[in-house]
């Protein structure tokens, strides 16, 4: 069963031992963040901040979908299940869309603020990072768009900065969703483009919106899918949308259709670790609504050095669109991973290998996926004895297999993402970047018995009676592992967390 909203799904973290319940006092501007940017640096819980300096009755949260095991919970999965078991159910799951329900009232509307009586300060804002352009109400969060002139509602995770009482700034690109909505219909017809921003639901109705879903097709569907139920969702009160009913805040207004109207956002700290984009004219947002539960939470990701919610979102639902672009093209995928440790910068796979130069035909397909091939900058292809979940296990091949010259193909004039820190300031205006692909397959004119190495791990290098033999009494060494389970079940660990 889906978890219904945000709270529910905190009750599931906390009864296991992955959420921290923060009494004492706790300052919007910087501490919030700084406590939830330590605590997915050390893998630690997500923490609930009960007492929010200012805001009396409101609380603040962040890092519930930061590691494997919060991601598992999520989904309804043991916590402990292996990489590989919660990115295939991930994957499944979205292939099967659900289309939501829409229900007469939800607990979004308990507290109703419209007119000249919005402020956007009477939410708990925080200042996510020293050296931020202002105070960040949505960084954790979506932003729904009606298209201009079909029934599709793209949800989009775009940040949001204040600016004053009643006009958020927020950073709008051509190339996202929002962008192809905004530019090509809204603008050119004079109309003004209504949104909302979702804050605060259970973390797969929210994390949908970090992944291209594609033009025409409404995320709201794949969360459905991921749920295994249908989302919820109400009418706004001021805007033609409609939104998740148990979302813990809900922020309604409209874009107005020239780009004279700008505000001022940026810089802040990026998903890459650095804080790359200029304090430059921006997408002003103006408000006319906003709507919260009681006792509201709101949800906030200081972005930053991995492994935080934003990084694992991405190696999760943008592996499912590698993946398909991979198999509607028939390549022999055996194991697809994007390390969220790497900020979704590069890819492994490795596959059964059936033809030469197969590694330049799997960088070509994922370079050119919408929005996920543009933030790809090294794709690593292996063989199928190399397990892409296990980091070890792929570092040791490209030092061990990779050819510096032979094994190396460099893309150049590639598009590029604007918020990469390495970029020179010139490439990141003009969206320019480059790529490599490191194939770390053994040539297929190799002989298996004479040029290609045997590899010297337990798995490979001893006989199956001795394997067999260790695997057994192990436990009985004093080891914790049960590795005669895991011989009679045909698996092959090379490494524990």
């Amino acid at each position: 069963m889906a978890y219904r909203d945000l709270r529910d799904f905190l009750d599931a973290l906390e009864r296991h031992g992955e959420l921290i319940r923060i009494k004492d006092e706790v300052d919007w501007d910087m501490e919030a963040g700084g406590i939830i940017r330590l605590a997915c640096q050390l893998n630690a819980p997500a923490p609930l901040m009960e007492n929010i300096k200012d805001y009396p009755g409101q609380r603040m949260m962040g890092g519930y979908f930061s590691n494997y095991r919060k991601a598992a919970i999520a989904i309804g999965l043991d916590p402990d299940s292996d990489r590989a078991t919660v990115l295939d159910a991930y994957h499944q799951r979205i292939k099967h869309p659900i289309k939501p329900i829409i229900v007469n009232r939800g607990a979004c509307q308990e507290n109703v603020i419209t007119g000249d009586e919005v402020n956007l300060f009477d939410i708990v804002s925080p200042m996510p990072h020293d050296g931020d352009a202002g105070r960040y109400i949505a960084t954790w969060q979506f932003i729904a768009t009606p298209d201009y002139d079909t029934d599709w509602i793209n949800w989009g995770m775009y940040r949001q900065m204040i600016q004053n009482e009643r006009i958020l700034g927020g950073l709008v690109m051509p190339m996202q969703d929002i962008g192809y909505q905004f530019y090509t219909k809204y603008l050119p017809n004079k109309k003004p483009m209504p949104w909302a921003t979702v804050i605060g639901t259970e973390p797969i109705t929210t994390i949908v919106s970090a992944a291209p879903y594609g033009i025409g097709r409404s995320e709201v569907d794949w969360a459905g899918g991921l749920r295994l139920e249908p989302v919820e969702l109400v009418k706004c009160v001021t805007q033609p949308l409609y939104v998740p009913a148990n979302a813990e805040f809900i922020i309604e207004g409209y874009v107005n259709p020239t780009l004279e109207d700008r505000a001022y956002e940026g810089p802040w700290g990026e998903y890459s670790g650095y804080r790359t984009s200029p304090r430059a004219p921006r997408t002003a947002f103006h408000v006319t609504a906003i709507t919260y539960r009681n006792n509201p939470i709101h949800t906030h990701s200081p972005l930053g050095v991995p492994v935080d919610d934003s990084h694992m979102a991405f190696a999760i639902l943008c592996r499912s669109d590698m993946l398909n672009v991979l198999e509607d093209n028939a390549i022999p995928v055996l194991g697809l991973h994007v390390p969220p440790e790497m900020v979704g910068h590069t890819v492994v796979v490795s596959i059964k290998k059936p033809q030469s130069n197969l590694a330049n035909l799997i960088a070509s397909l994922l370079f050119g996926t919408k929005n996920t091939g543009m933030a790809i900058r090294d794709v690593i292809v292996c063989d199928e004895d190399v397990d892409v979940y296990d980091l070890d296990q792929v570092l040791h091949v490209l030092a061990t297999k990779w050819h510096p010259r032979r094994g190396t193909t460099f893309y150049d004039n590639q598009v590029g993402m604007p918020l990469t820190p390495y970029l020179s300031m010139e490439e990141r205006i003009w969206g320019k970047s480059a790529r490599n692909v490191y194939d770390c397959t053994w040539p297929l004119d190799w002989s298996p018995t004479r040029d290609i190495p045997v590899r010297s791990s337990f798995w490979d290098i001893y006989s199956e009676r001795v394997i067999e033999g260790v695997c057994h009494q192990w436990q009985r060494l004093g080891y914790k592992e049960d590795m005669k389970k895991v011989w009679e079940t045909g698996k092959k660990l090379v490494s524990w967390e």
